[in-house]
Formats: structure tokens, sequence, C-alpha cells
């Protein structure tokens, strides 16, 4: 039986960072004084325990595409102003406009708003090496102000037609609908959950006058579920059905970090080092989404939490393994007097390596989540190939990370009042260092062949 991998669409899912915020903004667009511009809400898409543990591969297949829908709404911050340093106006508005350059391609991002709706348009002149554009609308979205219903679209730079859309609506009775269009493809998934956590997702094929229905998942309230293939005559040529699986409250502990936050100020200089030190501690945040692939925190995958809620039954130490393809992977979390350890062993062929019974990674951390460190490993020559550690103390939080087989290294301290400092090194020696100030004011030194150094403002 033959998946159909819609491939383009959740490609351009997965890369496209859209000037999309983490949450609501609720500030009314009247009163005296400066008003933030609004950020664009996505809900997530939910799904009952009981289908996230069915070990069930066609199951499994429906919950990746819902992974991969819920991380739409997760890329905030590539295209945000305010976290690139472009500026303040975009707390003050409406309209808010926003304007940065990147080598030569000239990025404007405006805000509007009427009774109901906010709307985003970004628009893209100059040329970013492969297009040249000439006040090139990119993309468009809309939102109503109480985050039920949106529409973003993106425009090929070739044709200006449309390219990708996504577009979210929540009924008056609850039931949540989210499409995604990869019009270049002509693909189309449409998923929808009802308040009970019940849904269906349907995948469409366009023959160039209709959307045909060629694959199609349901599940219910308990995550017994079902799905269907059809061929373009719209008649189904295979079918099947899971039950879903128990999912029990377990103990086995996740590997968590702690974030690191910066004065609001420093994220809005438009100083080329500063906006140098908010990427490399951005960087260091996002590890933890890195580490997922190896420390995985179960409770999105099926196969996985079903292998999970089993191997809570008793431990610790806990063991638990799934197996994708030829590859198998393997956890073991196991208890050492205040700390809590992890290994990754993988075994088998990812069709690229072979594996037997290596140690990809370990980890440590404090059972209170002050502290801990990941090591992951270099294949062909079992060294560490990436390495960090994380720990708080008296409200100082530090982060140390050295990859490159240890050519290189960055340490951040960030302190109580998000004072703090980062340091580079390469092969050693220190290369580039930055301190800033809790207001958000800042220095910077770099070392080497051309020594450098000033400041930024706020």
């Amino acid at each position: 039986m033959k998946i159909r991998k819609l491939s383009c669409l959740f490609i351009g899912l997965l890369v496209l960072s859209l000037a999309v915020g983490c949450g609501e903004d609720d500030e009314s667009s009247t009163g005296p004084g400066p008003v933030q511009a609004p950020e664009m809400g996505i809900a997530e898409i939910t799904v009952p325990d009981g289908l996230q543990s069915v070990q069930d591969p066609m199951a499994q297949q429906a919950l990746q595409y819902i992974t991969a829908a819920n991380r739409f709404g997760n890329w905030d911050s590539f295209f945000s102003p305010d976290k690139k340093g472009a500026g303040t106006a975009f707390r003050d508005g409406p309209p808010w406009t926003e304007t940065w350059t990147e080598d030569d391609l000239t990025i404007t991002i405006t805000i509007t708003e009427d009774a109901t709706k906010y709307y985003w348009e970004i628009v893209l002149d100059g040329t970013d090496g492969e297009y040249d554009y000439d006040e090139f609308l990119f993309i468009e979205s809309w939102q109503t102000k109480d985050g039920k219903n949106g529409e973003m679209v993106i425009y090929d730079p070739e044709t200006e037609e449309e390219i990708f859309k996504w577009a979210w609506a929540t009924a008056a009775d609850g039931t949540y609908t989210f499409e995604m269009y990869d019009f270049e493809s002509g693909e189309k998934v449409v998923i929808t959950i009802d308040p009970d956590g019940s849904g269906t997702m349907s995948f469409y094929s366009y023959d160039g006058a209709e959307w045909i229905l060629l694959f199609s998942f349901t599940w219910d309230a308990d995550g017994n579920g079902s799905w269907a293939e059809y061929d373009e005559a719209g008649t189904e040529t295979d079918s099947g059905d899971w039950e879903g699986g128990d999912v029990d409250p377990t103990d086995i502990p996740d590997l968590d970090f702690i974030t690191v936050n910066l004065p609001e100020h420093m994220l809005e200089s438009d100083d080329y080092y500063a906006l140098i030190t908010v990427a490399m501690v951005q960087t260091a945040n996002a590890l933890s989404s890195f580490v997922e692939l190896y420390f995985i925190s179960q409770e999105e995958a099926g196969a996985k939490a079903g292998a999970k809620a089993t191997a809570g039954e008793d431990g610790p130490p806990w063991e638990y393994s799934w197996t994708e393809d030829g590859l198998t992977t393997t956890v073991t979390v196991d208890e050492s007097g205040d700390l809590y350890t992890w290994e990754v062993v993988l075994d088998g062929t990812d069709g690229e390596y072979t594996y037997d019974e290596w140690l990809a990674a370990e980890a440590e951390q404090a059972m209170d989540g002050s502290y801990g460190f990941v090591m992951i490993y270099e294949l062909e020559t079992g060294e560490v190939d990436v390495e960090w550690s994380w720990g708080t103390e008296a409200g100082v939080y530090q982060f140390e990370l050295i990859f490159d087989g240890g050519e290189s290294e960055m340490d951040i301290t960030v302190y109580a009042d998000l004072s703090g400092i980062l340091e580079q090194y390469e092969g050693g020696e220190l290369f580039f260092k930055s301190v800033w100030a809790s207001d958000g004011t800042g220095e910077w030194w770099v070392y080497g062949d051309d020594p450098d150094s000033g400041s930024w403002v706020k």
C-alpha cells in the first residue's frame, strides 16, 4: 500500500520562517501612548491521548502530519522586526511599519487593522542573490482579533501567483479546521478537529478543474481510527483501521532546558554586533529542539509514546525503543543520586550509515532542573562531536556550547537583571566577546588578526 508523500507542502511548511508571533496581542489600538504591534496566534492542533499511543503505522503517519501542521505556528521570529533589531516603529501604530536591510535585500512589514481583523504584508525589494524584487508582495495574511480565524498566503517570486496558503477557522461549536495548500504541486491537506478531540484529515490533488480526494484519516475521541486511499476517480482502493491505545501517566523524566532571556531594548538594537549576540543566544535556546531528535519527549509520536508508557510500568531504569524503517532507537533513562541520566543507542541502518549498538548521545540533568549537559558523538571516530551544558544558581544562568570536535566554543552568562556576557572561542583563542547591561546597551570586542571594538545603545 502506498502512502502519498506531500513533500513539497511540508518542506514549505517547515522551512518558511514567517511573521508569526507566539500569541495574541490584546492591546487596543486606541488610548494614550504607543501601541505594540499585534502578533499572530495560531491554535495548536490536539489529538486524543489514545491516538498518540497507537503503534499502527498509519496512525503514526497521521500524527506526523499533525506535528508538521503544528510547526507552522512555531516559526515566530525570523521576520519579526523587534527580534531582528530593525527598530521601534512596531511599538507605534496603527499602522505599524518596519523596514530593514539584509545584504542587498530590503524587507518591509506593514500591519494594519479594521474593526474585526489585523492584516500583515511583507514586501521585498532588491535581491537575495537568486531573485530580483521590485516592491514584491511576498506574504500577506489576516487574522480576526479574537484569533479564531485567519489566512496566510505566500507568492511565487517568478509568477507572482499564490504558491502556498494556510487557513484556519474555529466554528461557534468549537470545531477547528486547518487547511494547507501547495498550488505549485497541486496538493491540499484539510484537518478538522471536533471539541471532543475526534477528527479527520484529508489529502487532495488538483486535476486542473477540481480537488480530488486521494487519502483520508478519521479518528474518534478515544483514538480509534481508520484510513482509506482512493484513485483519481474517487474509488476506494485500500483501507484499514486501528484501535486506540492506553497512555497511562508515567514518571519517566524528560530532558528539560532553561531559556535565555535578553533585555527588550537589546532585541530592538540595529547594531550589527548586537544582532550577532542576539542570534547566538537564540541559537542556544533553539538547541532544545535539536536535542529532541535524540531525547524525545515522547508525547507526540505514537510508537514512541506507546513504548514509553510500557517502560513506565517498571523502573528506574526505564528502557524503551522503537523501529523506523531499518533503524532501531533505544533510550535508557536512569536515576543516580539527585540526577537523571539518559543514553540513546542506535542499531541498524538509516540508509546512509550502519550502526551496531552505537551510543549516539547521552545526557545528565539535576532532578530539580538546575543544571545538565548533553553530549552527541561522532560516528566514525566515536569522539564527542557536540557538547553543551547549562546551569543556574542564585539567579545567574550559564551556558556552554563546544562543537567542531572542540575547536569552537560559546559561553553565555546571564544575570538576574538580564545583563550578561557572551564569549566565542576558535581554536582555544578568544575570538568575540560582548557584554550588555540590563537596559539593553552593550559593548563588543573582536580579537585576532583584525581586532575591533564598539558599543550599541538602546
